[in-house]
C-alpha cells in the first residue's frame, strides 16, 4: 500500500504540473486533457530529469527528480499563459478559465480519479499474486535495466551485463520507471509491482479520455477503458468449445493463438507482469492519439496559431518518447495522427493533417541522448510467404474486428438517412471509424510484411 500511495502521489503531482497547459491546448476535449495529464506530465518530467542528469554526468537523485517536476511545471504554466487569446477581453467559453472549468466539469475529474484509484488497487492486487522477479519471464531483465538506470551517472546508461559498455537497447521506458522510483523516494525492489500497476492504470484513464472525446459521455469513456484493457481474444471460446463446457482457462495459450507468433494483449501483459518497453509505451500511445484527436475535433477557445504550435511540440515529445521507449508503436501513431486530422472538423484539414507528420518525423531530435549507441535489431522488411489462417486471425483480433464491423453497420446507415448535406457522417463518428480503420490496417499489415530480425532464418520469422 505505501508503494501505491507513492505512485499515486508522484503521478498526480506530475499531472497537475502540466494540466494548465493541457487545459489550454486541448480545449476541444471534454475534459481538456485531464485524463492524459498524468501520463504527459510523467513523460515530460522524466525527460527533463534525464536531460539534466546527462548534462551534469550525475546519477538521478530524488531532489533532481522533484526539481524536474517543478521545471516541467514552470514550462507548462508559462506556455499556458502565452497561449491565451491575444487581445481578448473575455474568454470565449466559461471553461477557458481553469478555476471555472474545475468547478463546472468536476464530474469528469471525479470519473478519472475514481477510475485511476480503482485501477491501481485492482492491478496491484493482481500483481501481488505474482510479485517475484524470476527467470520464467522477462521480469529479471526489466529489473536489471531499472537498476542500471538508477545507478547510471547520467546518459548513456551503462549496460548491466557488459562492464564498460553502453546500453544498446531502447530504454527510455526504464528511464521513466527510474524517475518514478526516485521521485517517490521508493525502494525499487518493493516499488516494482507498483510500477507495473501504474502503467496499466495510466492506460485505463487514457482510454477513458479518448472514449469521452469520441462520445462526450462518461459511459463512452468507461466502455473504451474496458475494451482497451479488459478485452482479449477468442482463445477462451475455443478452449471452452474443446472442453465441451466451462473448464480451467490456459491463459498463457491466449498469447499464442497464431502459430509461431506472439499475440499478446494488454490484459495478458498485466497478468504476465513484465515491465517491458511495450507495456510502458501503452499509455504513451493513448496520450499521443488523444493529442491528434484534439487537433481533429471542432475548434474552440484559444489562439489557434500558438495553441497549434504548442500542441505540435507536445505531440513531438510523445512521439520521441515512443521512439526511445518502443519504436514499433511510432509508425502506428504517425499514421493515425494525420489521417485523424484530415478526417476531422478543422479548416484546411488536408494541409493540417500533412503538417502532423512533421512533429513525428522530427521527434528523434529530442531523444538523441537515449538513441545514441542504439543497435537496430532489424534488417528491413520482408514479404510474408504464408499468412495466418483466417480462423487464427479472427481468434486473435475477433473482439475488435467485431466492434469495428458493428460500428460501421450502425453509423453508415444513420448517415445515409440524413437529408442533403447532413448525410455526411458526424465528425465524432468519422474519427471513431478512422481509429478502427487504422487498427484494422495495422493487424492486416502483419499478414503482408514482417520485420526481418534474428528469427528470420527460423520458423519463428514472424514472431515479432
Amino acid at each position: 500500500m505505501p508503494e501505491l500511495l507513492r505512485g499515486y502521489a508522484v503521478t498526480t503531482l506530475c499531472g497537475w504540473s502540466v494540466f494548465p497547459l493541457l487545459h489550454r491546448i486541448l480545449a476541444r476535449l471534454p475534459d481538456r486533457g485531464y485524463a492524459l495529464s498524468r501520463c504527459f506530465g510523467v513523460v515530460l518530467a522524466a525527460w527533463t530529469a534525464w536531460i539534466a542528469a546527462g548534462a551534469t554526468g550525475r546519477a538521478l537523485t530524488t531532489p533532481m527528480a522533484l526539481a524536474a517536476v517543478l521545471v516541467a511545471g514552470g514550462i507548462c504554466w508559462t506556455l499556458a499563459a502565452l497561449c491565451r487569446p491575444a487581445g481578448a477581453a473575455a474568454p470565449s467559453s466559461p471553461d477557458d478559465r481553469l478555476g471555472a472549468f474545475l468547478l463546472r466539469r468536476i464530474r469528469w475529474i471525479v470519473c478519472v480519479e475514481v477510475l485511476f484509484l480503482l485501477g491501481l488497487a485492482l492491478f496491484a492486487w493482481i500483481e501481488g499474486h505474482n510479485p517475484a522477479v524470476d527467470p520464467d519471464s522477462e521480469r529479471f531483465m526489466d529489473y536489471a535495466m531499472l537498476r542500471a538506470s538508477l545507478r547510471s551517472p547520467g546518459l548513456p546508461v551503462a549496460d548491466p551485463w557488459f562492464a564498460g559498455a553502453d546500453l544498446a537497447y531502447y530504454h527510455f521506458g526504464y528511464a521513466v520507471a527510474a524517475f518514478l522510483v526516485r521521485c517517490g523516494g521508493a525502494d525499487p525492489a518493493r516499488f516494482f509491482t507498483a510500477l507495473v500497476a501504474l502503467q496499466h492504470a495510466l492506460l485505463w484513464i487514457g482510454a477513458f479520455g479518448i472514449g469521452l472525446a469520441l462520445t462526450g459521455r462518461a459511459r463512452g469513456g468507461f466502455v473504451a477503458a474496458f475494451f482497451v484493457l479488459g478485452a482479449g481474444n477468442l482463445e477462451w471460446a475455443r478452449q471452452w468449445a474443446r472442453a465441451g463446457g466451462i473448464a480451467p482457462l490456459d491463459w498463457f495459450a491466449s498469447s499464442r493463438v497464431i502459430g509461431d507468433t506472439i499475440s499478446e494483449f494488454p490484459w495478458f501483459s498485466l497478468l504476465w507482469g513484465d515491465l517491458h518497453p511495450y507495456v510502458i509505451a501503452l499509455p504513451i500511445v493513448a496520450c499521443a492519439l488523444a493529442f491528434a484527436l484534439a487537433g481533429a475535433l471542432p475548434e474552440g477557445g484559444g489562439d489557434p496559431g500558438r495553441v497549434g504550435l504548442a500542441r505540435a511540440a507536445c505531440f513531438a515529445l510523445l512521439c520521441g518518447a515512443l521512439l526511445a521507449t518502443h519504436p514499433w508503436d511510432l509508425p502506428i501513431v504517425a499514421l493515425a495522427a494525420p489521417i485523424l486530422v484530415a478526417a476531422g472538423a478543422c479548416r484546411r484539414r488536408v494541409a493540417r493533417g500533412a503538417a502532423w507528420v512533421m512533429p513525428a518525423a522530427a521527434s528523434w531530435l529530442l531523444f538523441m541522448p537515449f538513441l545514441k549507441g542504439l543497435v537496430p535489431g532489424t534488417r528491413g522488411i520482408g514479404r510474408v510467404a504464408h499468412a495466418s489462417p483466417p480462423g487464427a486471425w479472427v481468434m486473435a483480433f475477433g473482439p475488435f474486428a467485431l466492434l469495428a464491423v458493428l460500428a460501421a453497420a450502425v453509423l453508415l446507415p444513420v448517415a445515409g438517412r440524413r437529408p442533403g448535406r447532413a448525410r455526411a457522417i458526424a465528425v465524432h463518428d468519422r474519427l471513431a471509424l478512422v481509429l478502427a480503420g487504422v487498427g484494422a490496417l495495422t493487424a492486416l499489415a502483419c499478414e503482408t510484411v514482417y520485420v526481418r530480425d534474428l528469427f528470420e532464418a527460423t520458423p519463428l520469422y514472424r514472431m515479432n
